[in-house]
């Protein structure tokens, strides 16, 4: 949900094209953070059924990894859209 808003608001507010690529990269890097995690996840299941703490940790250290992919594209998006945004604010305001 989060990238079609990314993408819906970089087409309505014209970014230029190196902003796009920043926003497709980062909505590349969260999609394939997500799908190692899952995949790991699978495999550790796969490799032991039981609980493990050791899987445990090692199944929180690729969730963190998406957590920081979500976070650094979190940031680039606002890095983009609030100079922008804000611009177009105080446009509206003015009519």
């Amino acid at each position: 949900m989060a990238a079609v808003v990314a993408i819906v608001l970089s087409y309505l507010l014209r970014i230029s094209p190196y902003e796009w690529l920043a926003i497709i990269f980062s909505i590349g890097f969260v999609l394939v953070s997500e799908l190692l995690n899952t995949a790991l996840e699978h495999l550790a299941d796969f490799v032991c059924q039981e609980r493990n703490p050791n899987i445990k940790r090692i199944k929180d250290v690729a969730a963190a990894a998406v957590m920081l992919s979500s976070i650094t594209a979190l940031l680039v998006g606002l890095i983009i859209f609030i100079p922008k945004l804000l611009l177009w604010c105080s446009l509206v305001q003015l009519f």
